[in-house]
């Protein structure tokens, strides 16, 4: 997976204000050009075309707010995907233009609606090729409203069962109500757009490396050594007069049949696929970018998981993970300090020193300390709503 799914764009934040002024924009006009409405508010001849300006009101409003909580999930990025999102977003603004400048015609209210709502599926179906996760959009949700405004469309339009306009005029933006409010009840309920990014190394969490490059060293390099797993302390342990263990993985990731014949850690495997189910998996790796191929490989070999993204110039703290499982104290480290989230140290004989630093984050909950994949994942149920209290886990 390209980091530039990871990237934020460096537009964002500017992209979505022009979507927030156009937003406003809109209300405003609305309050200008309905403002005799407005002081009319309770008169029973403007009953009609009042209730058509609260039934797009509420669903601007309630769009506007569904945006940001989205766009905070998920922020425009440098893919193609994200440009295409970025676009039916402006797309969609355009509709509630066309709803709300038309109103004297309550059928617009229907087919607008119908257009919404065709966008918004649409819009899912691009989130979910841009994070390679379904639970990313309720896209059956968002089909089932396009199909209901569009069949009311064409039966309020072409009925004889209600003959009297007026009366048709006062029944569709009371339906519209009631759908658009409806459709955000379910949509909470569904539990979009909260979903929990769990960031997992591969090295040390995934594959056991330290015991393969060991027997690699022996049996390709001719290394004659007596070095255990056990001895292994630290990345600079040394292996022979001029190897260390660091230098020794960082070769032996070049050879991509060492790469693909490592094997997994006990139990990574089978709670992996517990993981998949229930949160949004990404591999985060900094090995050479040379053994990118074998890697991933390797890892379709053994692992479900969402995405993949190679770290090794931008460091795992920066693509916006909820818990990072890792071996390395110093990607934990960083980790936990940029973002106070939950950080899974998986236990290895080369990861026991700490720190005053440390020791504080461990204190605080903020670190935790596994020997084994089953208590990562029990950690994980345990802990994970914590991490964001805002966020719907199940």
């Amino acid at each position: 997976m390209s980091y530039l799914r990871f990237e934020k764009e460096p537009l964002a934040n500017k992209f979505t204000n022009l979507v927030d002024v156009i937003f406003g924009v809109l209300l405003a006009q609305g309050l200008l050009l309905y403002k005799e409405n407005i002081l009319n508010a309770f008169s029973v001849d403007y009953l009609s075309e009042n209730l058509a300006i609260l039934a797009v009101y509420v669903i601007i409003l309630f769009s506007w707010y569904g945006y940001h909580n989205s766009i905070i999930r998920f922020p425009y990025n440098r893919t193609f995907w994200s440009r295409i999102r970025l676009t039916l977003d402006l797309s969609i603004l355009i509709v509630y233009a066309y709803m709300l400048y038309g109103l004297k015609d309550s059928y617009r209210l229907l087919l607008g609606s119908a257009i919404v709502f065709l966008l918004y599926l649409i819009t899912g179906l691009v989130r979910i090729k841009e994070w390679k996760d379904s639970r990313v959009s309720k896209w059956e949700l968002n089909l089932s409203f396009f199909v209901f405004f569009l069949v009311m469309y064409f039966f309020f339009e072409h009925t004889t069962f209600m003959v009297n306009g007026y009366l048709k005029s006062i029944v569709i933006p009371i339906l519209t109500i009631v759908a658009v409010v409806s459709y955000r009840i379910l949509r909470y309920r569904a539990g979009y757009p909260f979903l929990l990014l769990i960031g997992v190394d591969v090295d040390g969490v995934l594959g056991e490396q330290v015991p393969h490059v060991l027997k690699w060293l022996k049996e390709k390099k001719k290394v004659n050594h007596n070095v255990t797993y056990e001895d292994i302390t630290s990345w600079k342990a040394p292996i022979s007069e001029n190897i260390t263990i660091d230098m020794a993985i960082e070769e032996a990731l070049l050879d991509s049949e060492f790469v693909e014949t490592m094997p997994v850690v006990l139990g990574s495997e089978k709670t992996m696929k517990k993981m998949y189910e229930k949160y949004h998996i990404i591999i985060t790796s900094s090995r050479p970018r040379e053994s990118e191929e074998a890697t991933k490989r390797w890892l379709k070999k053994h692992f479900k998981y969402h995405e993949y993204v190679n770290t090794r110039d931008v460091g795992k703290h920066n693509i916006g993970l909820d818990i990072l499982i890792d071996d390395n104290l110093e990607n934990i480290r960083l980790f936990c300090k940029n973002y106070g989230k939950l950080g899974i140290i998986f236990d290895r004989p080369w990861n026991q020193s700490s720190d005053v630093e440390l020791e504080k984050f461990v204190n605080s909950g903020l670190v935790v300390r596994c020997k084994k994949w089953e208590e990562i994942y029990d950690t994980i149920n345990r802990l994970s709503y914590h991490t964001n209290p805002t966020r719907k886990l199940s």
